[in-house]
């Protein structure tokens, strides 16, 4: 690719940043969550899920593990 149509290369709209699509599969998938909320937070499998990573004000988290049980109000969303 010469210099100049470097600079007026476009990226594609799948690959920008922010369009991790295959990440965001992973760390919604319980495995994953089961392996990261027991390393970090020493808690048994299947105490975390998957939450609603939108919120009312129209702001955004990547992933938002909540505890699955009110019985376990006192842990924290991570």
């Amino acid at each position: 690719m010469a210099s100049d149509e470097l600079l007026q290369y476009k990226l594609p709209r799948d690959y920008k940043p922010g369009t991790d699509r295959i990440s965001k599969i992973v760390v919604k998938n319980q495995f994953t969550i089961d392996l990261i909320t027991t390393s970090l937070l020493s808690v048994s499998t299947g105490t975390y899920a998957a939450g609603d990573n939108a919120f009312i004000d129209g702001s955004e988290c990547d992933i938002l593990y909540l505890p699955r049980s009110a019985d376990l109000a006192n842990l924290p969303p991570s």
